[in-house]
């Protein structure tokens, strides 16, 4: 049984993780989340691009989701997210970026 992989974030990293993971026997791809508009992607492999506010609707379709954004604009969406259940994902990593303006590590 092969682990089936999302990958949120579609630039430079996201097209290396899905290479990657096509070059292999044990990894399936299932989807790419994307922040911009789904319809202007079109992945190498093929796979369906969704938009990230409907990441949770894919929950029992992917086992691991590979993460291929900028972390220090969305470091706390995940928190936001957790103190806000009713943001959508990019509600959520638009705080993250306002909290985050300037202090990056």
């Amino acid at each position: 049984m092969s682990i089936r992989i999302g990958i949120l974030g579609y630039g430079n990293i996201g097209r290396g993780v899905e290479s990657a993971v096509m070059k292999t026997d044990d990894m399936e791809l299932a989807a790419i989340f994307t922040r911009r508009n789904p319809e202007d992607i079109e992945s190498e492999s093929g796979v369906p691009v969704v938009h990230a506010d409907k990441a949770a609707e894919w929950e029992k379709k992917i086992d691991v989701i590979s993460r291929c954004v900028k972390p220090y604009e969305d470091f706390e969406a995940f928190l936001k997210l957790a103190e806000n259940p009713d943001l959508t994902a990019s509600e959520a990593i638009e705080r993250s970026k306002q909290m985050m303006s300037g202090n990056r590590w």
